[in-house]
């Protein structure tokens, strides 16, 4: 059959990557009672139905029988946000990191350093597979069945990281995890393989193999193990900007590396370590953020500046307040999707609908020839002559993102899916504008421009004392 069916037990990957599919059903697993099976152990094994919290909760409850998973509890709280973590499994985030290799997940990392098995099953058998190897196996017919978590020696040293925008709701720029078990009664010496997993850096990076041979046998508190450590590894780093195009391939580097070398101080031991980098190994941890903001007012002039509550503060705290998407459907409702340009600083060339026009639910396909009025939403500003902003692009198309056409659809869904069916030639094309220095050259700015002066500036200047000169941008 020529259907394409997806398993699912909370489906929170489809606000990771959008355009999967389309599937012509989804198949909730969450309700069967194997996949929800939980062994104490060693090791501990857990189903693939069990929520990221619950995966959390059990680790934070073991970790009396191995430090590790305390490490990996505190880890898996940075995924994504209570909310999701509360609904999405970790079966899900594997599964994720199968379909995109250049996804950084840290389920995948964390556990792949920590040594851990997963339970691959078929309507035959059960197989037990590396998770590495689980990234090269294919899963059609197949379905994770469980998780094998080994609490890890006494010897062992095991430590995560994740470096993201964001302690929560962000993806790793590098997550890594690090497990290398050593002899402190001679040296410090490594006495095992260590493992050393690293993502973000590449699609095809897991294990910084290399730097583990290297490390095998070596005393950690030899000067000449970190310094080749640190030269084999960066050697072997080769970031492909494959998860995000915003951080330069030498960021990438640098901050694995840099990683690598918290934990080696980790691992070496506070105790044998100078005054100065002492504090190196130490984790950051931010506290709560808050705030505070006070106006000043007097009760003279009151109602002007008077603190009030907004009115409708309190139907929105409590929930009860009605959005659109709150109210039932009412008979012949359709639902509209924005066609959106993937390029900037070119002219629109032809938009094709005949694919869009042949999804389901397909209703119509607007362009800027079929607005009435005038074509254009910009607010008049205070001073000067508003410039045009298009609601849909009449040919000149200024950024990523600008809308270039309206599809509608009898669902939600349907007209998403109709608007990524739209095909979209372009023409002219000119390199983008992505600095200031760039729109100056180009002379392009946003108009109407003005300035706002107080008092005589040439003369403050002339008087100066002290005069600074430089240059600051923002954006």
């Amino acid at each position: 059959s020529g259907d394409r069916y997806k398993l699912v037990c909370g489906n929170t990957a489809a606000g990771v990557y959008k355009n999967d599919g389309p599937y012509t059903c989804l198949i909730d697993i969450k309700a069967i009672p194997d996949l929800h099976i939980c062994q104490a152990g060693p090791p501990l094994v857990v189903g693939s139905a069990l929520s990221l919290s619950s995966l959390v909760d059990l680790l934070q409850a073991g970790s009396d029988r191995s430090p590790a998973f305390i490490v990996l509890a505190e880890h898996l709280r940075k995924v994504a946000n209570v909310s999701v973590r509360n609904v999405g499994s970790w079966a899900g985030n594997l599964m994720l990191k199968h379909a995109h290799p250049e996804f950084p997940s840290d389920v995948f990392t964390i556990m792949e350093a920590v040594g851990a098995k997963v339970i691959i099953g078929t309507m035959d058998e059960l197989q037990t597979m590396a998770l590495n190897d689980f990234l090269k196996t294919t899963m059609n017919g197949k379905v994770i069945h469980s998780l094998e978590i080994p609490p890890g020696n006494a010897d062992e040293i095991f430590k995560t990281y994740k470096v993201a925008p964001r302690s929560q709701s962000a993806h790793a720029y590098v997550n890594a995890g690090f497990r290398m078990a050593v002899d402190r009664q001679n040296n410090l010496t490594v006495v095992a393989k260590p493992s050393i997993v690293f993502g973000g850096v590449s699609k095809t990076m897991v294990h910084a193999s290399a730097t583990e041979d290297f490390l095998f046998g070596r005393k950690l508190r030899d000067a000449e193990t970190l310094k080749g450590a640190l030269a084999t590894l960066e050697a072997e780093l080769k970031p492909d900007n494959s998860g995000s195009a915003l951080q330069s391939q030498q960021y990438i580097r640098q901050l694995a590396m840099g990683i690598f070398y918290k934990f080696y101080l980790s691992a070496v031991g506070k105790e044998n370590l100078s005054e100065k980098i002492r504090s190196a190994p130490d984790p950051l941890v931010r506290p709560v953020s808050r705030g505070e903001q006070h106006f000043q007012t007097k009760e003279s002039e009151w109602p002007i500046r008077q603190p009030m509550p907004k009115t409708t503060a309190r139907v929105q705290a409590s929930g009860e307040a009605i959005y659109t998407n709150d109210m039932a459907p009412i008979a012949g409702e359709v639902y509209a999707a924005l066609v959106t340009s993937t390029v900037a600083n070119c002219k629109l060339g032809a938009l094709d609908f005949s694919r869009a026009m042949e999804t389901t639910g397909g209703v119509a396909c607007l362009t800027a020839k079929d607005i009435k009025g005038e074509n254009n939403y910009n607010v008049p500003p205070l001073v000067g002559e508003p410039p045009t902003i298009e609601l849909l692009s009449s040919g000149e198309v200024l950024h990523a993102g600008q809308p270039l056409a309206l599809v509608i659809a009898d669902t939600q869904s349907h007209a998403d899916i109709m608007a990524r069916a739209v095909k979209v030639t372009y023409t002219d094309p000119k390199p983008p504008i992505l600095t200031i220095q760039d729109a100056i050259a180009a002379e392009s700015f946003h108009s109407p421009v003005f300035e706002v002066t107080k008092g005589d500036v040439k003369v403050a200047l002339s008087r100066a004392p002290h005069r600074i000169s430089g240059e600051v941008s923002s954006g």
